[in-house]
């Protein structure tokens, strides 16, 4: 049987999502996102990552987001998905994971809810954003020379909000639950260390 082994030149994430955010620390050609879906493997290393990210970072800048922001991220897993998140942390913004598939009208609500006004989206989904009020930002026409990585834009806290969750609202409607740095960060961990305890 194989041994696998977790890969610990990828930093700890400590006690915020830094070490996710600071692309350098990882070797540039090793493979940082891979997306295995229907008839096709959308493989991306940490050298494009982060080109990606900084290329999402620069988008929502010309956007006017700033810090705190709400942005949302509707589109199905891919690498896009990822560089978009990151970039909107790089902002010091908050992600919205929206699923393309819920109620138009629980949608509605956790946009106006949470207040973004632009998301980033793949082509399956730019009409929806359109409807619900969203600017959309293609996901697609993020490209690695589009921005030269820069340094964080901000510091983020272990108290830092990172995600704006809903939930099901089965008690009435949507209710957003913001989760910081710290909360992903100590997941994070736990899955190192189960990963870690697993391969031995």
């Amino acid at each position: 049987m194989a041994e696998h082994r977790l890969d610990r030149r990828v930093p700890a994430f400590g006690d915020t999502l830094q070490a996710l955010l600071d692309l350098d620390a990882a070797p540039a050609a090793q493979t940082a996102v891979l997306s295995i879906g229907p008839g096709e493997c959308d493989e991306v290393d940490y050298r494009t990552l982060r080109r990606l990210t900084a290329a999402a970072t620069a988008r929502l800048r010309a956007e006017g987001v700033v810090r705190e922001d709400c942005v949302a991220v509707l589109a199905g897993t891919c690498s896009g998905w990822v560089a978009a998140a990151l970039g909107t942390l790089r902002l010091g913004a908050v992600v919205l994971p929206l699923d393309g598939q819920g109620l138009a009208s629980g949608l509605e609500h956790m946009v106006r809810d949470s207040g973004a006004r632009v998301a980033f989206v793949d082509e399956s989904h730019e009409e929806l954003a359109r409807r619900l009020g969203l600017e959309p930002l293609s996901i697609e026409q993020l490209t690695a020379d589009e921005a030269d990585p820069t340094e964080l834009d901000f510091e983020p806290t272990p108290a830092t909000t990172a995600v704006l969750f809903y939930t099901s609202g089965t008690t009435g409607g949507p209710k957003g639950v913001p989760l910081t740095h710290g909360n992903l960060a100590f997941q994070l961990e736990a899955l190192r260390s189960a990963s870690s305890w697993k391969a031995r």
